[in-house]
Order: C-alpha cells, then sequence, then structure tokens
C-alpha cells in the first residue's frame, strides 16, 4: 500500500470522538448570581449604604434596587449603579476580564 493511498483511506474513516471531553473543551464559564466590586467611593442616600473601592458583595444584597434594575424588573435608579462592576461569569474573583462595568440602562418611561 502506497502512503498516498493510505492517507486517504485513514482520512475518510470515521473517529471515534470522547464527547465528554469535547464538551469540557468547548465548553463557556457557567452564568453565577451577578457580584458587584465598587470602583468609586459613593454614598447612597436611598439605603443609607457607604462604599468603598474595592469592596466586593453579591448584588441583590448589595442593593436591592440596584438588583432590579439590572434585571430589568424596575425602573428606579441607584445612585451606586454607574459606581461599580459587575461580574457575572464564574471564575476566579483577580480575573480582571470577568469584570465588566455596569452596562447603561435606559429607563422604560
Amino acid at each position: 500500500m502506497t502512503f498516498l493511498l493510505a492517507r486517504r483511506i485513514f482520512r475518510t474513516q470515521p473517529r471515534a470522538v470522547n464527547v465528554r471531553s469535547l464538551r469540557e473543551f468547548c465548553s463557556f464559564p457557567e452564568r453565577i448570581p451577578p457580584r458587584v466590586r465598587f470602583a468609586r467611593k459613593r454614598y447612597c442616600p436611598e439605603c443609607g449604604k457607604n462604599v468603598v473601592p474595592g469592596e466586593k458583595d453579591d448584588m441583590r444584597e448589595a442593593c436591592t434596587r440596584m438588583w432590579k434594575k439590572f434585571m430589568g424588573l424596575d425602573d428606579q435608579h441607584c445612585p451606586l449603579f454607574r459606581a461599580c462592576e459587575v461580574k457575572t461569569l464564574e471564575g476566579h474573583e483577580e480575573e480582571p476580564a470577568l469584570w465588566e462595568p455596569m452596562p447603561r440602562l435606559k429607563g422604560r418611561s
């Protein structure tokens, strides 16, 4: 059997694919409940909360008004909304690529 003939035969035969390893290779990071990292020092007169840069917290526990606006459930604005970055993908806290600036959401009215 010549090299070219053998190459053509092996190229046309189906290969067994390990589906589990393919799924792990192609998978995206899982979604997690949004976490916020405050980038600036701010005060919220609505809830009376003071935040400092670098403070991290779950968005729902940090401010329910901010969480409702981020999820699109409510249109009330929180003064801390633009003073933080949000992380919605699973990963280590120190990875800068996972932290995104808070989206600029317009009001519904």
